[in-house]
């Protein structure tokens, strides 16, 4: 290598700290072998240009093409820097916690993804460095934040935005990332008690336009400016109350085709041991609070169904109706039967309308979990055994309901779920091998549940198994497991164009409970999973749960809005920290 030297020299006085950058060419060798034994590495053409160097009087005149460094999709002329520098943090980070240095190679699998996933890199850029940065947290694993100003166009943004699995960009002045933290700043403005946060949080969002609405087990906000400002709802006394209080299980989901927010509250058990489970719905895209208007399911509908309450609640959309599932239980708590509700959306939509249902009930099996993403088929499934699962399909315009038996590969049905945290103290103590997670996406349907530890796995892990809807086949079960630590709590909701998003917790070992958002690649089997937020503590009382959401974001549907929450800070429910993750695929 040649380079021009100056001969006008550095002064004595300058030329001491001018030694500092100058020693990191020592390593220069180092780097370009690496660099060159990337797959994607191409060498640049030098360009030359006679006519230009003829009119500046010059002998001859060289033009270096940086454009296509890793190929032309990257686009930077500032390519080999960043990525190098991501490499050599990464591997260097892999070396401290194993004792092995990986190759890049190895960094481009997924073997090392538990310890990468946790590093983010980050930088402040008009668009080169970002999309270098960018490039190179997508090809080893790690998490990249990109800070732009106001004045970078959208074109350099939306280029860095296709580099990166994950959206990771925060604008430097308004940061949506992380937009609920509500023991603190909401908290402290509104005054509200600690004690409508609890660490078994259960947390719902739905995103459309500028608002965002987010609920808990005992409280709820929304924000009509994308999370800037937030406003308090009480849930126990926003709607009027049916006779008997709120309790919890809120869940909320947005209909974009008929611009339908609704809203499932679960009231409190009466003397006779019926509760009331409340379907609220908004058609203003700000939520006003004076277009609420609601219909409540009661126990007493049904003869069959007196002296029994509900709890367990979710809800999801096809393309036509709403359906609300829950289970039911008698005074002694006793699980009773399942039910899912099916209510016409149309109907829904009118304030002033009178709103029937029809319903699907089983007394054979509990939790039925509906499928996100649904079109004119409504799918819902449940463990039956410890290697089978049972689904249910329900068409839209069919009044009958067909069961499918489907073999799993067996998994450990205990209850048993043990994952001891740094604390010694077992954060899955109420976790269960319930379906949290139901989506349909392309003729394939898949479900998600927590398995207990077993002989292969140390740990309790996420089963998942997809299923082609044309014969009840298995087509892959790519489960989520981890001999370090424990998989938890999934959902899953495939976006506008069919691919799968993903929320869930992670925990145990040496990881206390944490929160992780990610994508299913179908280009590689699996799920790639990216650190949302870390938690710091396991909760004193050993409760968490019971279920994450996530769901399209609107309008466009192609990103992904999740809720989740950790603890940090301390171990009751004064520290639980919800928050709103948006993140979107990049292709």
């Amino acid at each position: 290598y040649l380079h021009h030297q100056n001969l006008r020299r550095l002064t004595p006085t300058t030329e001491v700290p001018a030694q500092a950058p100058l020693s990191n060419l020592a390593h220069w060798q180092a780097a370009v072998s690496e660099i060159h034994s990337w797959p994607e590495y191409t060498e640049q053409p030098l360009h030359s240009l006679p006519n230009t160097a003829a009119k500046v009087g010059i002998a001859s005149l060289f033009y270096k093409d940086e454009s296509r460094r890793f190929g032309p999709a990257l686009g930077s002329f500032k390519a080999l820097g960043a990525p190098y520098a991501v490499f050599c943090l990464l591997a260097d980070k892999v070396e401290s916690t194993i004792g092995t240095r990986p190759t890049a190679a190895q960094l481009r699998t997924s073997q090392f993804h538990p310890i990468t996933s946790r590093v983010t890199v980050c930088v402040a850029t008009d668009g080169n460095q970002g999309r270098g940065l960018a490039y190179a947290a997508k090809i080893f694993g790690c998490r990249c934040v990109t800070y732009i100003h106001g004045h970078v166009s959208d074109g350099r943004k939306e280029a860095m935005e296709a580099l990166s699995n994950i959206e990771g960009f925060r604008n430097l002045n308004q940061d949506i990332e992380t937009i609920i933290n509500k023991s603190e700043s909401v908290k402290k403005t509104k005054g509200e008690a600690n004690d409508q946060a609890c660490t078994i949080c259960e947390p719902s969002v739905c995103s459309f336009g500028n608002t965002i609405f987010y609920t808990g087990n005992w409280f709820a906000y929304k924000s009509i400016d994308k999370g800037n400002t937030w406003t308090y709802i009480n849930p126990f006394t926003f709607l009027t109350p049916p006779g008997v209080e709120f309790e919890c299980d809120q869940t909320v989901i947005h209909d974009p085709s008929r611009k339908l927010t609704f809203w499932i509250l679960q009231y409190k058990m009466d003397d006779r041991g019926e509760n009331v489970l409340r379907i609220a719905v908004n058609n203003s895209p700000t939520l006003q609070d004076r277009s609420w208007y609601y219909w409540d399911l009661k126990p007493g509908m049904n003869t069959a169904w007196k002296k029994q309450w509900f709890d367990f609640n979710h809800a999801a959309l096809s393309e036509n109706y709403l359906y609300v599932g829950t289970n039911m239980f008698d005074k002694e708590e006793e699980w009773t039967r399942c039910i899912i509700f099916k209510l016409s959306l149309d109907k829904l939509a009118d304030p002033n309308g009178q709103v029937s249902y029809k319903f699907f009930s089983t007394t054979k099996i509990g939790s039925l979990r509906c499928t996100l993403g649904a079109e004119q088929t409504m799918y819902f499934a449940a463990p039956f055994s410890n290697h089978q699962i049972k689904v249910f399909e329900w068409p839209e315009k069919k009044a009958d309901v067909k069961e499918h038996l489907i073999e799993v590969k067996p998994f450990n049905r205990s209850d048993a779920h043990r994952a001891i945290c740094p604390d010694h103290k077992n954060w899955l103590n109420r976790c269960d091998d319930r379906i949290t997670a139901a989506w349909y996406s392309k003729g394939i349907i898949g479900f998600m549940w927590t398995a207990a530890k077993q002989p292969s796995r140390p740990f309790p892990f996420v089963r998942c198994t997809r299923i082609n809807t044309k014969d009840y086949t298995v087509l892959d079960e790519p489960d989520i497991w981890s001999n370090k630590f424990a998989y938890a709590w999934p959902d899953v909701c495939p976006n506008i164009k069919g691919v799968p998003g993903i929320t869930l917790f992670r925990g145990g070992g040496e990881e206390y409970p944490d929160h992780l958002i990610g994508v299913f690649d179908e280009t590689k089997n699996n799920w790639d999973l990216t650190l949302a937020k870390n938690g710091t503590r396991a909760p004193r009382d050993r409760k968490w749960g019971d279920y994450l959401t996530c769901r399209p974001s609107y309008p466009g549907g192609k990103t992904w809005v999740a809720s989740g929450f950790v603890l940090t800070g301390g171990a009751t429910r004064r520290q639980v920290r919800p928050h709103v993750v948006r993140f979107r695929l990049g292709r």
